[in-house]
């Protein structure tokens, strides 16, 4: 994975580790941490400065498509082909819920702004909304295809 300078287009560093297809990233609140989705089942978080890799988060049955951090970066979510949407500590990398509820994979996922709600987009054509207190589902609409 290469990390490049926005404005000039020069290559900054490259994070080195992963053996396999990356499909999402994520960056922390800060910047200081970095989270890539890979096609190997895992999540990966790297320190974005030194471009380290820090942990490898196991916890899906196959390839993960998406990951983000809340809004306080002490949380990460991942969202896979399992249909499954995990929670981690981002600090230990520790997993520390899966929720579950969709039916085909997981291809997106984000906090809210102000880290209330946690959304998880499916290939099931649904969208769900996650209260991030009681991690029950508030929402579940159709998308159009």
């Amino acid at each position: 994975m290469k990390l490049w300078e926005a404005r000039s287009g020069k290559l900054l560093r490259t994070l080195e580790g992963s053996q396999d297809t990356i499909y999402g990233v994520a960056f922390d609140a800060q910047g200081g941490a970095l989270a890539s989705a890979g096609a190997d089942g895992t999540v990966k978080l790297w320190e974005a400065r030194s471009a380290k890799l820090l942990r490898t988060l196991e916890g899906h049955q196959t390839t993960v498509r998406g990951v983000a951090f809340d809004h306080q970066g002490g949380s990460l979510a991942s969202g896979g082909d399992d249909g499954w949407v995990n929670l981690w500590d981002a600090r230990s990398g520790k997993l520390l819920r899966t929720l579950e509820g969709h039916t085909s994979m997981v291809t997106t996922i984000a906090f809210s702004p102000k880290g209330r709600l946690l959304a998880s987009k499916s290939d099931d054509s649904t969208v769900r909304l996650w209260n991030c207190e009681t991690w029950e589902t508030v929402g579940d609409r159709g998308t159009h295809r």
